[in-house]
């Protein structure tokens, strides 16, 4: 298949995608296009949480809270997560659609968990030492640190 026909990622601005898909498309090994396609979730996942108008959903669902309640946070156009931690500190006087999405988008965060991210770094200690101090891997998997913190 040529590359002008590998289908991108979607969710990615600009180049960032393309390079996965190159990498991708170049590489050909199944072990290696696995680690791509998980570092492509994760940067997706990342640049979802930077920014919350790249989630059409929690757009929709939070435009009248974000106007309401987070319009200086959203001002500054920052890629920081602003109008999500304002999103969260006023959760209790969010529209009940917009507590909705804004718990979906707290849950992705957490499927695809990584060091740092914007809308789970205050655990990531938490993580470290309930989830990761005896399987240092399983951030590795889908799904296992969500599942992990569920289970404590």
């Amino acid at each position: 298949m040529p590359l002008s026909e590998v289908p991108m990622p979607q969710g990615f601005p600009g180049t960032s995608g393309h390079l996965l898909v190159c990498s991708a498309f170049l590489v050909r090994d199944r072990h290696a296009l696995t680690h791509i396609s998980r570092l492509s979730r994760v940067l997706c996942e990342c640049c979802r949480q930077a920014n919350w108008k790249l989630d059409p959903t929690l757009r929709r669902a939070c435009r009248a809270d974000v106007a309401d309640l987070c319009k200086a946070e959203d001002t500054l156009a920052t890629e920081t997560g602003e109008v999500y931690r304002c999103l969260v500190h006023n959760h209790d006087d969010l529209d009940p659609g917009c507590k909705k999405e804004l718990g979906r988008a707290v849950h992705m965060a957490f499927f695809i968990w990584s060091p740092g991210a914007i809308l789970t770094r205050e655990c990531d200690a938490d993580i470290t030492q309930v989830c990761l101090k005896n399987r240092p891997s399983m951030d590795r998997i889908p799904g296992a640190v969500g599942s992990c913190l569920a289970d404590v």
